[in-house]
């Protein structure tokens, strides 16, 4: 069967950054699984899938735009450091869960992931943005199953 509109899709992966160094693997988890033509997936793969079948395979490579999004400037914030629970390890990388009181109506919940990526003695610098955004990105695809 060929990938259509309405097809349940299994893919396994490799995730690769600019450089070809591997960000991640379906090898270390679950297969990715979508359904064609539901917004599921980035629209650029869901276009290099199409018509692909069951072991086909398929490497492509996504500008930010296409990908995990621009950086997006204003999800980046200072925030004073005596506004975050003493209990919380500050550690740049890290991620600290921030419960929002006015949560946009596009997000599902009301807490965010943040970033840690600047940690100084009065704020602390916290990232919203996707940790891939502003990257170029190529996706290493095999169709697994097609139903």
């Amino acid at each position: 069967m060929k990938i259509a509109r309405g097809c349940r899709v299994v893919l396994s992966y490799e995730l690769f950054d600019r450089a070809g160094e591997v960000l991640e693997t379906s090898e270390e988890g679950e297969p990715m699984e979508y359904v064609h033509g539901a917004d599921e997936i980035a629209p650029a793969l869901e276009r290099a899938l199409a018509g692909k079948q069951e072991g086909d395979k398929v490497r492509v490579t996504l500008p930010p735009e296409d990908a995990f999004g621009a950086i997006d400037p204003g999800l980046i914030v200072s925030v004073p450091r005596s506004e975050i629970p003493p209990e919380f390890q500050l550690s740049v990388g890290e991620y600290l869960p921030i419960e929002l009181e006015d949560a946009p109506e596009d997000l599902t919940d009301e807490e965010v992931e943040f970033r840690i990526v600047e940690v100084g003695e009065s704020e602390v610098v916290l990232d919203a943005n996707h940790p891939l955004a502003g990257e170029t990105v190529t996706f290493a695809l095999q169709v697994v199953s097609v139903t």
